[in-house]
């Protein structure tokens, strides 16, 4: 309506401004969207430009940096959204809202990449900033999504717990909308961290109705997480053992049910997303016994994620591709992960492994 309305008027910095957050919105289908953005993103940089004006070239890189980010370009995301930030901050006033979108979509790019030192020293920042001026949007934002991912590479799953129970608390829950989703995705993330798949599952279960009849899924990353979710708490149920009789299905359902989470990995058609797929059935081999086939997809899981910068889940595949290799080797691939993660602040990183690339890795 805004974009329809703007159109109407023919004013160009209302035009611009509307085909700025035009980009926004049409990147939340990720890559099945992606012509269709990429052409009004052109639209929106020229218009940017004609404009020249500092709001309209801060809205502009704004959305931008939302698109690289959910195209799954994570670098590129990040340096527009701060590029945005220093215009709105520096040019503009009376720009809360963006300022806040702006930081918070730097930090999931930086969520992603895995520079989870920077991420905390920005959460510190940012969530001092919003607290002091009663910013409880940003707040609702910042816990607890990036909060969790803070508290748990510092190896302190009780403080994860405790900031999404006061984000939680602190916000309306009406409707299943994406703040539902990131507090149902966090209680869920800490749950596998502290090694209680089966309460992970039900929890994730219990919520996925809801899930389902929302909107939420009609956003690419929401979908790629919700099947993360699933494949690694199957894996994580999986490499426990034997799985309880009132799960509703046996072994062999819940090894096809991880695949098919792996299958619509691959149908989202962009490079992180099949890295992904292909971390899934590497588990997966690894819990089934059938080592070889687990080595070889770790290593192309692996540079997938290199290739999309990834580290994280680069760094833990690796890891276990060292338990399953063993010997000097084997012990040498876990040395120079654990020395990444303890560059990327990662305190514990044999339980951030764990939790990431869950599933039988032993040979025994």
């Amino acid at each position: 309506r805004h974009l329809l309305l703007a159109l109407r008027s023919g004013e160009l910095n209302r035009v611009a401004r509307a085909i700025a957050v035009e980009v926004g919105f049409s990147s939340q289908r990720g890559t099945h969207s992606r012509k269709r953005t990429e052409e009004v993103l052109r639209k929106s940089i020229a218009l940017s430009e004609r404009a020249n004006q500092p709001y309209v070239r801060g809205l502009s890189l704004l959305n931008q940096g939302i698109a690289q980010f959910l195209w799954g370009n994570y670098r590129n995301g990040k340096e527009l959204c701060d590029q945005a930030q220093a215009i709105l901050r520096e040019q503009c006033t009376g720009v809360t809202w963006e300022l806040d979108t702006a930081q918070l979509f730097a930090m999931f790019c930086i969520l992603w990449l895995g520079e989870w030192g920077e991420m905390r020293d920005r959460y510190e920042l940012y969530r001092k900033q919003a607290e002091d001026r009663g910013d409880l949007y940003l707040l609702a934002w910042l816990r607890p999504r990036i909060s969790h991912l803070v508290m748990l590479a510092a190896d302190d799953p009780k403080g994860a717990e405790e900031e999404e129970r006061i984000g939680r608390s602190a916000w309306p829950r009406r409707h299943f909308d994406l703040l539902r989703w990131e507090d149902t995705f966090v209680q869920t993330d800490i749950l596998l961290y502290n090694n209680r798949p089966l309460e992970a599952w039900e929890f994730l279960s219990g919520q996925w109705a809801a899930i389902s009849k929302s909107l939420v899924l009609r956003i690419q990353v929401v979908a790629v997480e919700a099947q993360m979710l699933r494949a690694r708490s199957l894996l994580a149920l999986l490499g426990a053992g034997e799985l309880p009789p009132n799960l509703g299905f046996n072994r062999k359902q819940a090894f096809a049910m991880v695949e098919t989470c792996a299958r619509k990995l691959v149908n989202e058609k962009s490079r992180w997303t099949d890295s992904l797929a292909l971390h899934f059935r590497a588990c997966l081999a690894a819990t089934g016994g059938e080592h070889q086939s687990a080595l070889d997809l770790a290593t192309r899981t692996e540079q997938g994620f290199r290739a999309v910068e990834m580290a994280p889940y680069a760094l833990a595949i690796r890891r276990r591709r060292g338990e399953l290799i063993g010997g000097e080797e084997g012990a040498a691939l876990i040395q120079s992960a654990d020395a990444e993660f303890l560059r990327l602040t990662v305190k514990n990183p044999a339980r951030v492994t764990a939790w990431l690339a869950p599933g039988k890795w032993s040979r025994g």
